[in-house]
């Protein structure tokens, strides 16, 4: 157990550990669903986890625990402010706007313009004859998904690209203690003066996108301008990891099984998109199954 310990702690703390998360997943499933690290317990297995999430005193706020918030750069404070990070009824209320903003009705309105966005980006990678599906597909098509959602411009996608990118460093980094914090911070400031600029643009000419929706909201007293801005920063960046990492594990999935099994092929079982990982502190017992 000791050794899977440490090559947990090694996978958390060095980028240079995190090239093979699913030979780490797979040993954390087999010897030890609910591995114990002293300060935290780290939960892995499906039934575990759904215990823990499931119950009321389960916080994604390490404060309520006596831990420290992660972080103290420009950034993350940012990112301490968004939905996913927020408890009680901080998270309901946010989440509230979240689920007004992209519902079923929303959701379909929108529906035309993002696959518009995909063929858009398709098409002259399908001309060329080969390319790369990471690079020319998987990384840019979420962001000019997201662009689409907020009715920002195509030709801004590149910047909103890097500064995606720059959220994600910083959450491998959630104490922001690495030798890029500094450097990152600065970075983030561009980003920041840009979404202030445009959440100042929708104030003052709302449109019908998701931006000036929450720009109303804020007029209305149901977030504040910290929030409003921790959303919108979100949405930009929402998505990179995830469906980059979805679209990649889904095509190396169909070039090893062309041909799924009858009955398979509207719910396939795949490994995990995402090498990253929420956090959450119990502020009660939370026992899981068969521990």
């Amino acid at each position: 157990m000791d050794s899977l310990r440490h090559e947990l702690t090694r996978f958390i703390q060095q980028p240079a550990a995190q090239q093979d998360p699913p030979a780490l997943y797979r040993r954390l499933l087999a010897e030890a669903p609910v591995l114990d690290l002293g300060p935290l317990y780290v939960v892995s297995g499906h039934q575990e986890v759904l215990t823990v999430l499931m119950n009321p005193g389960t916080n994604v706020d390490p404060t309520t625990v006596g831990l420290p918030r992660a972080g103290n750069t420009a950034l993350l404070k940012v990112v301490n402010r968004m939905l996913p990070m927020r408890d009680g009824a901080d998270h309901t209320r946010l989440k509230r706007l979240a689920t007004a903003a992209f519902s079923h009705r929303r959701l379909e309105q929108m529906r035309e313009r993002i696959e518009t966005t995909a063929a858009r980006l398709l098409a002259p990678l399908i001309a060329a004859g080969s390319f790369e599906l990471v690079a020319d597909l998987a990384v840019p098509l979420p962001v000019a998904v997201s662009c689409a959602i907020l009715d920002v411009p195509d030709s801004e996608q590149d910047r909103i690209t890097g500064w995606a990118g720059l959220v994600a460093r910083a959450m491998l980094d959630p104490a922001g203690t690495g030798p890029g914090a500094a450097a990152i911070d600065a970075e983030f400031a561009e980003f920041h003066a840009y979404v202030e600029q445009l959440c100042a643009e929708r104030t003052a000419r709302p449109g019908d996108d998701l931006i000036s929706r929450l720009a109303t909201a804020r007029g209305e007293g149901r977030l504040d301008t910290e929030e409003l801005l921790a959303f919108v920063v979100m949405l930009l960046a929402n998505g990179l990891e995830t469906l980059t990492s979805g679209l990649a594990v889904a095509a190396w999935e169909l070039i090893r099984t062309p041909v799924w099994p009858p009955g398979s092929a509207t719910n396939p079982r795949w490994p995990p998109p995402c090498s990253t990982r929420p956090s959450g502190s119990a502020a009660r017992s939370a026992p899981a199954p068969g521990h």
